[in-house]
């Protein structure tokens, strides 16, 4: 097999580079023909991704979390956001989150991982891109492979990449979580789909294409990797006793709730109606602001389950 392996050696808070010889040994002896190349900082692997598929890799290896996930998926892009290929995404977990993996059952194991990736067993999925601000106020377009969300969920993600995740993925997503939906105010935000247009307040917007973010909560119970649709979760003008209540978040039995709105669709925008910026972020990392437009690219990638 063709297959280049890309390893965030700083994800899982530097654990995956403190095991990174004992990775390297395990790796080689079950995938001897298998480049491994490490990542040196934030945007490299795409830069890397495009690279080996330029030179006809067929299957690419994230070894990392979420974020490294992210970084992966946007090279099978060019800089002028057309596809290089259709490749095989592989999937070694190595995070603090590592949402992504929860859709597909997948566990936190090294050698599970190899034979998954042997076997080689191939699953047609999508892709979500956004086209929006970025951080610097220019237009920017982005892809990514699992959930992309704006309001107080993307001020939980900048929080947690600031504290360099010490405590765990869960842990300090739920502190994070915790002082958000304390500090936090609701955005009032036009959102548009094939169902129509709403205004209303927004606390949390999310984009799925899986159904787990934040380490952990089932934000998209019913949404599937490969339907060719987004599910879109609204946590509407929720105040901070109710949020503190949503323990439902993480058994999936919010979609219920009176001030949840929940649909399937396409394509999905979002303007804010007010000045006061509201961040996106995608994968787990905040990218830049509404307004945004989220469209599903669909069967953009085949994932090794």
């Amino acid at each position: 097999m063709n297959i280049c392996c890309i390893v965030n050696p700083h994800s899982a808070g530097g654990g995956t580079g403190s095991k990174l010889a004992d990775f390297r040994r395990t790796v080689e002896r079950a995938l001897p023909s298998a480049e491994i190349v490490l990542t040196e900082g934030p945007n490299h692997a795409t830069a890397l991704v495009r690279k080996a598929l330029m030179n006809g890799v067929g299957t690419v290896v994230a070894v990392g979390g979420d974020g490294t996930i992210n970084e992966v998926v946007n090279g099978f892009f060019d800089v002028s956001n057309e596809p290089i290929a259709t490749p095989a995404l592989g999937l070694i977990p190595s995070g603090t989150g590592g949402d992504y993996r929860k859709s597909w059952g997948m566990k936190r194991d090294l050698s599970e991982s190899l034979q998954r990736i042997i076997r080689g067993r191939l699953t047609v999925a999508d892709l979500g891109r956004i086209d929006c601000v970025g951080m610097d106020g220019s237009p920017l377009t982005r892809y990514f492979a699992n959930v992309a969300s704006f309001g107080m969920s993307a001020n939980v993600c900048r929080r947690v990449n600031r504290s360099g995740k010490r405590l765990g993925g869960r842990l300090t997503f739920f502190l994070a979580s915790a002082r958000s939906i304390i500090e936090y105010k609701n955005r009032r935000v036009t959102m548009t789909s094939h169902h129509g247009e709403r205004t209303g307040y927004v606390r949390v917007g999310a984009v799925c294409i899986g159904q787990y973010f934040g380490a952990g909560m089932h934000i998209g119970p019913e949404a599937a990797v490969g339907d060719g649709l987004f599910d879109i979760v609204t946590l509407g003008d929720l105040n901070r006793i109710q949020m503190l209540g949503m323990t439902s978040l993480y058994s999936g039995k919010h979609l219920t709730h009176p001030r949840v709105h929940h649909e399937r669709s396409r394509t999905f925008r979002a303007a804010p109606e007010d000045s006061e910026p509201t961040y996106i972020e995608a994968d787990g990392e905040v990218i830049g602001r509404l307004p945004a437009t989220f469209t599903i690219v669909p069967g953009a990638m085949q994932v090794i389950s």
